[in-house]
């Protein structure tokens, strides 16, 4: 590699940073741009690389000097809006992360024709929230929904407030918000004179700290699902029951690092006096019961969020990575022991603390170093045989 040229250390360094080095991939950054390379992207590598080694204060300014360099570089300000999320710092935070609707083709994707809502007077139209992100941020971020008929123009008419969701989560959102229209998401859209705005805007609306967010539960399933898994689970003397999810949506670029060995997370469970397992995780029925023999795996059950709802309520507590289930958990009010990896951290989760402020029965449990699942693993063991 020629020492004084920069290019080789941008390639070697996002070279790094794709098999987890995050230290040795800032360290290529900060050598391409002290020979010259100092650009946006080369700023925002350097940013991003510091992130995920957990160097918040360096990350954030690079990524300020990123911008710096270009305040119309789009990436490096969802990059910025990330940190300062991850950080802790909301409001300027959503300002950044919002970025990422100007991409080209957003509003055709998510059926974006009306008039864009920033929490200006509805003077009588419609107001249209759309569900724009995975089905974790929808079932994370309906919170920000009841507190909208408090407004004075929606409180009188709540019907004028419209909910578009992924087709999995429509039953379980009719049952939670009563007084708001839901519809899957292949509904029209508003009429023309209509408002529309994206579910994950409303926090930045409302200019949402950690410590004023809308407490859970918020979400509660069907009556009539209930009834059914209440009939299918019923209560086991001396035991108590404990969902599982053991690993995410194959799909997800991240989801080799943020699932667990199904082997060490038997061992453990199995190890345990007093709680019953039962699986969460649709599509690995046959792992588990070779995992699990005594376990009971209801996730055939599952056609959409509403009875998997159903099945959580009778459940004692839940274990999980962190997917659409851990969310769900959560904004049902149910304890949950979320173990997460070491990197890349997700914003929602800051770093460090063992507590969320999104869901107050929520243990966070994770990994010290890249790949230590054994340490995690011990703590939750601690956890459970406390309660």
């Amino acid at each position: 590699m020629a020492p004084q040229a920069p290019m080789p250390h941008i390639c070697l360094g996002v070279a790094f940073e794709a098999l987890g080095q995050y230290g040795p991939a800032a360290d290529c950054a900060r050598r391409a741009i002290a020979l010259g390379a100092d650009h946006p992207h080369v700023w925002r590598n350097l940013g991003i690389a510091l992130q995920k080694a957990g160097r918040m204060d360096e990350a954030i300014a690079a990524l300020r000097t990123a911008l710096s360099k270009d305040p119309a570089d789009r990436e490096s300000s969802i990059a910025l809006g990330i940190a300062l999320l991850l950080d802790g710092r909301m409001e300027e935070g959503w300002h950044h992360y919002g970025k990422y609707r100007t991409q080209a083709g957003y509003k055709d994707f998510h059926g974006f024709h009306g008039r864009f809502w920033r929490g200006q007077p509805l003077a009588g139209a419609e107001l249209q929230v759309f569900a724009e992100q995975g089905l974790g941020d929808t079932l994370q971020f309906s919170r920000f929904l009841p507190p909208l008929l408090e407004r004075d123009d929606l409180k009188a008419a709540p019907r004028r407030l419209r909910f578009r969701v992924q087709p999995e989560l429509l039953a379980l959102f009719q049952a939670s918000f009563p007084a708001i229209i839901v519809e899957p998401r292949t509904a029209p859209p508003p009429p023309p004179d209509g408002w529309q705005c994206p579910l994950l805007a409303l926090p930045g609306l409302e200019r949402m700290a950690l410590d004023r967010l809308p407490p859970a539960p918020y979400l509660r399933p069907p009556e009539a699902a209930l009834r059914r898994w209440q009939d299918r689970l019923p209560p086991i003397p001396g035991q108590k029951r404990l969902g599982l999810v053991w690993t995410g949506n194959p799909r997800n670029p991240t989801n080799p690092l943020r699932s667990v060995p199904l082997a060490p997370l038997a061992a453990l469970l199995t190890g345990l006096t007093g709680w019953r397992i039962h699986s969460l995780q649709p599509g690995q029925g046959q792992a588990f019961r070779q995992a699990f023999p005594q376990g009971i795996d209801p996730s055939d059950a599952f056609h959409d969020f509403a009875e998997t709802a159903a099945c959580i309520a009778q459940l004692d507590a839940c274990v999980t990575v962190d997917t659409a289930v851990a969310h769900l958990a959560g904004a049902l009010g149910k304890r949950l022991y979320l173990l997460l990896p070491f990197a890349p951290p997700d914003w929602r989760w800051q770093r460090l603390r063992a507590d969320s402020p999104w869901y107050g029965a929520t243990t966070l449990i994770r990994q010290p170093a890249p790949g230590d699942w054994d340490t995690p693993l011990a703590d939750l063991a601690r956890h459970l045989r406390q309660g």
